[in-house]
């Protein structure tokens, strides 16, 4: 369960090879999904998705949040 003053980030596929599957942190707030992931120094295509929903790297996340990092989903 997400505490109320922190930030789920959940990583998948190729991220979580280099950043584990996931990580609880409690100064996201206020700051955008780009903000963050520069911090993370997580690089390359994704996909996001914040408590389910798929958005852009400008949301700003909001205590209680669970972003969901995903590599691009291909096929033909």
């Amino acid at each position: 369960m997400v505490s109320d003053e922190m930030v789920k980030v959940k990583f998948f596929g190729k991220f979580a090879d280099s950043h584990g599957t996931e990580l609880l942190l409690e100064n996201a707030k206020g700051k955008t999904i780009q903000e963050l992931l520069i911090e993370l120094n997580v690089e390359g295509a994704y996909m996001l998705a914040v408590n389910g929903v798929l958005v852009s790297c400008n949301v700003t996340l909001e205590d209680g949040d669970e972003l969901a990092v995903m590599p691009p989903v291909g096929g033909g």
